[in-house]
């Protein structure tokens, strides 16, 4: 989709993912804790992309693997559009994808524990999204459960 830098944040039970995401453009990030929560690794690539020239960052999970590159662009669109953050929703509820601006960074790198974002994307405007794309495949039989998109 043309990102200017891609960040992969990966625990030490990824290991085998770290060569294929490099050869697709990724900086691995290694988080070494990952039992600190989702706000490690938030933090983690917060920190990375302080480092560059972006003006926002859009922050995607490796098991929602359904989510399209339309649904992406509509998120940047309503981003730039608004100047503010943009999550995705799914029946009223705000979760990732999600694009914060560089403004709330300082914001969601002070997240702590499992919860991420939860608060600050309470506040971003909401996409619009089916549930089959935001499907979040945490264990085997979670894909048992799911309906085929369209």
């Amino acid at each position: 989709m043309g990102f200017g830098w891609q960040f992969a944040v990966c625990g030490p039970k990824s290991a085998k993912l770290v060569r294929p995401l490099e050869a697709m453009g990724f900086a691995v990030i290694h988080n070494a804790t990952p039992e600190a929560g989702l706000s490690r690794s938030l933090a983690l690539a917060v920190n990375a992309a302080e480092a560059t020239e972006a003006v926002a960052l859009l922050i995607c999970l490796a098991d929602m693997p359904f989510v399209t590159s339309a649904h992406l662009k509509t998120l940047a669109k309503a981003f730039y559009t608004s100047g503010t953050a943009a999550a995705s929703t799914r029946d009223s509820q705000p979760m990732p994808p999600v694009i914060f601006p560089r403004a709330q960074w300082a914001e969601l790198e002070a997240t702590q524990g499992d919860r991420g974002a939860r608060g600050l994307l309470l506040k971003a405007m909401q996409v619009g999204a089916s549930a089959a794309m935001l499907a979040d495949i945490d264990q085997p039989e979670d894909i048992a459960h799911l309906k085929p998109i369209g």
